[in-house]
């Protein structure tokens, strides 16, 4: 069984009034499952997340218990 890993990843000039840009993030976990625990699929926690971060801005991350804000800050 062969993993394949997508790499979608377009480097983007980055933009000087922030100091921090996020594009499209996205974090997948594999379900582990069988006698040799080999994955069998994955749980999506992040799927497509873009925000921007100007200095001296002060940013709130607002969702349901689960929902990837732990995922998207880290």
């Amino acid at each position: 069984m062969k993993l394949e890993i997508e790499n979608d990843f377009t480097p983007v000039e980055p933009d000087p009034q922030y100091i921090l840009q996020v594009n499209a993030l996205k974090k997948y976990f594999p379900i582990k499952g069988g006698f040799i625990s080999r994955t069998v699929g994955y749980v999506k926690a992040v799927d497509g997340v873009t925000f921007n971060l100007k200095r001296g801005t002060t940013m709130g991350l607002v969702g349901e218990s689960g929902c990837g804000k732990t995922t998207a800050g880290r």
